[in-house]
């Protein structure tokens, strides 16, 4: 996946940045084949399923752009080079993330449903999407530079499982601050009602489940259970 960046102050459109050609910035992440679905590219599955042929447009519902990032930043290559579409210009300031972003086998096999289309004199072959990589190119005595973060090439566990349990990335786990103004009432001796209000910050809306924990104590010792609840804001839980 590459992601360009240009100065929406000098120029009205990235082809605009490119036809002066201006250096522009770009970002690249590595996709890998994981466990799981990964939520935050469904967006852009969707918006594959209404551009299938040839010269088709259309819009993507909103995602969070930093869920479609590894969850770790501080990893990468940089260098100046170009372009891997024509014109192919060398105006690129290239940053290769090096952690790779997951996304399950279906999810893959979406973007290969794409066709495309070669028209040779009054001969038009539709075909799969395949091999539309620009071929390697020679370093050309370009200077590559690797970032020197601390501890950021170490492998962590979001890269050996791919997803993690809940089927989401590191970046989209944390989406707010802690629920206030909870309460737990006794209904008897064996149930409680829990309840709470939204957190006051929130920042990946919306909030899909609330992680509760509690414990009972018998004897002086207490035997901890944590639950999952979805958006309703409170739970009836018996022991």
């Amino acid at each position: 996946m590459q992601i360009y960046l240009y100065n929406s102050d000098d120029f009205d459109s990235l082809s605009a940045a490119i036809k002066e050609k201006r250096i522009i910035a770009a970002m690249a992440v590595f996709f890998e084949v994981g466990r799981r679905d990964n939520p935050a590219v469904e967006p852009i599955i969707q918006g594959l399923k209404r551009v299938v042929h040839h010269e088709k447009e259309t819009f993507l519902s909103s995602f969070v752009l930093r869920d479609l990032l590894p969850s770790s930043l501080g990893s990468y290559y940089r260098y100046t080079g170009s372009l891997t579409i024509p014109p192919c210009s060398k105006v690129v300031e290239w940053i290769v993330l090096s952690r790779p972003v997951f996304l399950s086998h279906s999810q893959l096999e979406a973007f290969y449903s794409i066709f495309t289309t070669e028209q040779q004199d009054h001969v038009k072959s539709v075909e799969y999407l395949r091999n539309n990589y620009r071929p390697l190119q020679d370093l050309d005595n370009r200077e590559v530079l690797k970032s020197a973060v601390k501890d950021a090439w170490q492998r962590d566990q979001t890269d050996n499982l791919g997803l993690g349990t809940d089927g989401t990335t590191d970046a989209s786990r944390v989406c707010s601050s802690a629920p206030v103004n909870m309460k737990i009432q006794p209904l008897n001796g064996t149930a409680l009602v829990v309840s709470w209000q939204r957190p006051l910050v929130v920042y990946h809306p919306p909030i899909t489940s609330f992680m509760v924990s509690y414990s009972w104590v018998k004897s002086d010792v207490a035997y901890e259970k944590t639950f999952t609840k979805t958006g309703d804001q409170n739970m009836v839980r018996h022991r």
